[in-house]
């Protein structure tokens, strides 16, 4: 029986995988994102269009604070 793992057995995927991003890399997708997802907060008369602006704002957002990008690491030719 395996004992219960300590806290610092538990790796979030951000550990596992390293980062392709570089620090400005990061910050860029996070504010693009998060001005993105703002933008998709407005009133439109097309609502489709604000779901899409929150979805990948928010998911830039989120791809800048994990410090990678599959499509970068595509593009690089580097494998996940």
């Amino acid at each position: 029986m395996n004992p219960v793992p300590t806290p610092r057995e538990y790796h979030s995927p951000a550990e596992r995988r390293p980062g392709n991003l570089t620090l400005s890399e990061q910050a860029l997708y996070v504010v693009g994102g998060l001005a993105l997802a703002a933008a998709g907060t407005k009133p439109r008369p097309n609502f489709l269009l604000n779901i899409v602006a929150l979805g990948a704002g928010a998911y830039l957002a989120w791809r800048g604070t994990q410090g990678y990008c599959p499509m970068k690491a595509a593009i690089d030719g580097h494998r996940a």
